[in-house]
């Protein structure tokens, strides 16, 4: 178990000195929302609040 935790923090510590970002205009938040064009799973619970919640609530 101890050999897992220190592979696990090294790995931590690599990650951390090798960070990268993409730029914004790559950043698709909602994507998984509308894969296949399937807008008729809007109504599904994504946590506390239907996905078209979701959308109303932050793009309005």
């Amino acid at each position: 178990m101890d050999n897992v935790v220190k592979l696990v923090f090294e790995i931590a510590k690599i990650g951390k000195s090798n960070k990268t970002f993409p730029p914004i205009k790559e950043v698709k938040p909602f994507h998984h929302f509308f894969i296949d064009d399937r807008i008729d799973k809007l109504n599904e619970l994504d946590g506390p609040w239907t996905r078209e919640k979701s959308l109303h609530v932050i793009c309005f």
